[in-house]
């Protein structure tokens, strides 16, 4: 259901071989370390010379393979949308075996995404597996959830580049349009249907604010949103419930914006979760 969210891959502050992730720490220096697991689900033995290939990309709307995913995309202040994190060669497998491969990352700093004045944190890992016995059951195209959801060769992990010494609640994703054509796009804001418990904007005050690329794609499409409340700042709203609709944004061609989504717990209550 949440092909961002691949149990296959993980980070880990430190090259310990734990199994649970962590959201990766920023240091210009240090590396994380970044895992996947690979199962050989055939009846035969893997060949040797099967590799895997891990990518970054900044989180956003629209992120195209290859060209987010590859280092040959910047934002207007020349920052990368995205990169080639390394590339291990895959054991050989027998069949239903499974090997974890690890590789450094050394995250991008967040500080370079800094459109809002905050850290943009938020950011995507994609794993694919280059195999001449295997290839993709279906041939890829730009449209990179359809590649996640058809072939078992990918798979996909957002994570959120932290500073373990701060306390901040928001994250910035860019939103664009990637065809070279004018088009109309929604953003829909939901509670995940497995969540159990308060939703986040039950127990926080949830509001995003648009950057002036985002908003004037908005402005242009008629301002259209269900589930939103008003704000002094036209470009900042605050959301009221689930199903959150700003509709009809019209992007330019190759048009990106910027959302930033915050979260302000407003009460001192004590209840028992944690994480939403």
């Amino acid at each position: 259901q949440y092909p961002w969210a691949s149990n296959d891959i993980w980070i880990r502050n430190f090259n310990d071989g734990l199994l649970e992730h962590q959201n990766p720490e920023y240091s210009a220096t240090t590396p994380n370390y970044a895992y996947i697991r690979i199962t050989n689900k055939s009846c035969v033995y893997t060949a040797s010379n099967n590799s895997v290939t891990l990518y970054w990309a900044k989180a956003g709307t629209s992120l195209n393979w290859p060209s987010t995913w590859n280092g040959s995309s910047y934002f207007s202040n020349d920052a990368l949308m995205g990169n080639v994190i390394g590339t291990v060669t895959i054991p050989t497998l027998a069949p239903g075996e499974e090997k974890i491969i690890s590789m450094p990352f050394l995250v991008p700093n967040p500080a370079d995404y800094n459109f809002f004045g905050s850290d943009a944190r938020h950011f995507c890992l994609l794993a694919r597996i280059e195999s001449n016995d295997d290839p993709m059951t279906l041939p890829e195209t730009n449209d990179l959830v359809s590649n996640v959801l058809n072939n078992n060769n990918i798979a996909w992990k957002n994570v959120t580049i932290v500073d373990l010494f701060s306390d901040r609640l928001n994250g910035i994703v860019a939103v664009g349009n990637p065809f070279n054509e004018t088009k109309q796009f929604y953003l829909e804001l939901i509670k995940e249907d497995t969540e159990t418990g308060k939703p986040i904007y039950e127990e926080a005050e949830v509001s995003f604010e648009m950057n002036d690329v985002l908003y004037k794609a908005w402005e242009r499409g008629g301002k259209e949103s269900s589930m939103l409340n008003d704000t002094s700042e036209d470009n900042k709203k605050i959301v009221k419930g689930n199903h959150v609709i700003l509709d009809k944004i019209s992007f330019n061609p190759n048009e990106v914006g910027l959302l930033n989504l915050s979260f302000n717990f407003l009460t001192k209550e004590v209840t028992d979760k944690s994480k939403y």
